[in-house]
């Protein structure tokens, strides 16, 4: 399989980015149409261009999220989370630049969050004299661990198929 990376072009780049911050500045300026038409020209020119100024990447603009809801309590443990999310991308993905195992990490990414997320709930909603999970919080934990080793498998399935194949010689 042949990979090629792209990088979009510097101008596009700093196009777009001063079209998004016309727009943030002034939403509903004269000129809205017309640098929406032109953003949207962009992106069919250089996705990539459009998706790095916009947020238009679901990996990262959930990752701001979040970490925005958990800066509320933490903004320390806000930080930690943000970076542990980006290592486990990082390190499912490793130097591959396949679409389809990226897409699947970031699955596999956000089924550890939401694993993550369902564990502190359980914890947070333990009661009774013997600090039992309540059944719903249970099933939605059991729920998101399967969802998380089911993403972790496909992540290897991918990888699987797209390693070299080796082929035995008799000499």
């Amino acid at each position: 399989m042949i990979e090629i990376a792209y990088n979009p072009p510097s101008d596009l780049v700093r196009e777009a980015s001063q079209i998004v911050d016309s727009l943030r500045d002034d939403p509903k300026g004269p000129l809205r149409g017309a640098l929406i038409v032109r953003l949207e020209e962009i992106g069919k020119i250089s996705p990539q261009a459009v998706l790095g100024v916009t947020r238009g990447d679901l990996f990262e603009l959930m990752t701001s999220l979040l970490g925005g809801f958990i800066e509320e309590s933490s903004p320390t443990m806000a930080i930690g989370f943000e970076c542990k999310l980006r290592v486990l991308l990082e390190d499912l993905i490793g130097d591959s630049k396949n679409a389809a195992l990226k897409l699947a990490a970031e699955s596999a990414v956000w089924s550890y969050a939401e694993y993550w997320f369902a564990c502190m709930h359980a914890e947070h909603g333990m009661t009774g004299e013997y600090m039992r999970i309540p059944a719903e919080v249970e099933k939605r934990q059991n729920f998101t661990q399967r969802r998380l080793l089911r993403a972790l498998a496909t992540v290897e399935e991918i990888r699987t198929l797209t390693r070299p194949r080796r082929f035995a010689m008799e000499i």
